[in-house]
């Protein structure tokens, strides 16, 4: 399921893309690539207070490194520019 919202949305079907996520959140509460992919997804629909929801849910769940949550660079790989910088920059 999280192959196909990347697929969706390397092609810009960012409908498409969120419904996978959604539907992955909803079985598995605390997938952190499903969750990067969604606050991504809404920084991009320029849907900020969802995407700022979507990464404090990240934060909350591994407070205090959210530099070593880089290492994992698969489960970021779908981050913009501007949305590192809304996560990473105080």
């Amino acid at each position: 399921m999280l192959e196909l919202a990347k697929l969706y949305l390397t092609t810009e079907d960012l409908d498409a893309c969120q419904h996978q996520c959604m539907t992955l959140l909803k079985s598995d509460k605390e997938n952190d690539s499903a969750t990067v992919m969604m606050a991504d997804l809404m920084f991009r629909k320029n849907e900020y207070d969802q995407a700022m929801y979507h990464f404090q849910q990240l934060l909350e769940r591994r407070p205090g490194e959210p530099l070593g949550l880089l290492q994992h660079q698969d489960r970021f790989e779908s981050l913009t520019v501007e949305a590192t910088l809304v996560l990473f920059v105080p």
